[in-house]
């Protein structure tokens, strides 16, 4: 029997871990992917990608939905693994970025060597100029970007363009030096700049980017696990194959075909004007009402995002309407909605310039719950609208 079970688990129990990787990443990141460098092994797929269906993870590896969404984020910021997914109903996909993966064991070696050679001599003698010498504080050396196959005349924008972008956080990816996928962007940018474009236009395009991934009004933001939306530095200058192939398999991808700092370049307005998202318009001619009445007391801005946001109010606000007459359904001495728009928007806003007086209208009021939930269903019982 107990030949039996050693033998059951020298042949399917066990998988490698490694110890510099559990010191990097924490220990379950680091069975999440020795695991997938593991079945990445297996995989035929020549674009490196894996299937790796959620009740699989749960069974192998105990891993709740939860915990592996987690573990998996965590790899992903890390800049170690790709996820898509595609299909319908969706299929989870994961490849290995193994650029990244050699780069992070190859600072676990380089600090294990320091170390090392920390134990062996004289600890202040082995220590660089830069470096602190208090105790308990390892040596590391101030990682610096390899622009070196680069002319020297634009090294320092690179790295400007590099450090900005790292610098943005979530949801952006923040890449390591000195890997494949660093090279290629330094590349990248290197051509982006010797078309003429300045050091300030690349770095207002990547806020403008960052701005419609974290903006829940962007289409992109909504999107965000889509192929194709979320990229990283050198794709936002110009996608890879693989992920064109990705992009043109699923239909939620977007649609253009240059690149996204292109689509950056046009400017704010057309971002908004493109990937914003607006609810439905359940009652076009009752928010058409609201719109009038609201542009009677307040200025269209010239701000395509505060334009933006005013229309989504309005829409709100006439969905609103609708929510509330089911409500009271039968107690309304108005007809139908769709009959007679102009009564209940003016209904509306009679509520609301009492509130106002003289203070400037506010525009959070006319999707408030305080405003559909108690003041207006108030006022219309007090001009005896509501019974």
């Amino acid at each position: 029997m107990t030949r039996k079970l050693i033998s059951q688990l020298s042949r399917d129990g066990f998988m490698i871990l490694n110890a510099r990787m559990v010191r990097s990443l924490g220990s379950e990141a680091s069975v999440m992917l020795s695991y997938l460098i593991m079945l990445a092994s297996r995989s035929d797929d020549l674009e490196g990608w894996t299937v790796l269906p959620a009740a699989r993870l749960k069974e192998e590896l105990g891993f709740g939905c939860y915990a592996q969404q987690e573990i998996l984020k965590k790899l992903q910021e890390a800049g170690l693994i790709e996820i898509m997914h595609t299909g319908k109903p969706p299929e989870r996909l994961i490849r290995i970025c193994w650029d990244e993966v050699e780069e992070l064991m190859k600072t676990n070696d380089e600090k294990c060597d320091t170390e090392a050679s920390l134990d062996g001599g004289s600890r202040n003698a082995s220590l660089p100029l830069h470096t602190s010498t208090r105790a308990g504080v390892n040596p590391k050396p101030t990682p610096r970007c390899k622009i070196s196959s680069l002319p020297h005349a634009y090294g320092r924008e690179i790295e400007k363009i590099w450090n900005h972008w790292n610098g943005k956080g979530k949801p952006l990816t923040k890449h390591r030096y000195g890997s494949k996928t660093a090279e290629r962007a330094f590349r990248l940018i290197y051509q982006t700049l010797k078309q003429g474009y300045t050091t300030e236009q690349i770095l207002h395009a990547i806020d403008l980017y960052h701005f419609l991934l974290t903006d829940p009004c962007m289409k992109p933001c909504r999107l965000i696990r889509v192929p194709g939306w979320k990229v990283g530095l050198d794709e936002f200058f110009q996608f890879r194959e693989s992920t064109r192939k990705a992009m043109q398999a699923n239909s939620l991808s977007p649609a253009f075909k240059g690149s996204w700092f292109n689509e950056c370049m046009k400017g704010k307005a057309y971002l908004i004007e493109t990937y914003g998202v607006l609810p439905k318009d359940i009652w076009p001619e009752l928010t058409e009402e609201i719109r009038k009445r609201w542009r009677e007391r307040v200025e269209e801005p010239a701000d395509p995002e505060e334009r933006l946001q005013e229309e989504s109010c309005f829409r709100i606000a006439s969905r609103k309407w609708r929510e509330l007459l089911r409500r009271y359904q039968g107690r309304w001495r108005f007809p139908p909605v769709e009959d007679c728009p102009r009564g209940y928007a003016g209904l509306l806003f009679e509520c609301l310039d009492r509130k106002w007086g003289w203070s400037r209208p506010r525009l959070a009021d006319l999707t408030s719950a305080r405003t559909w939930e108690r003041e207006l269903p108030e006022y219309a019982r007090e001009v005896r609208v509501l019974e």
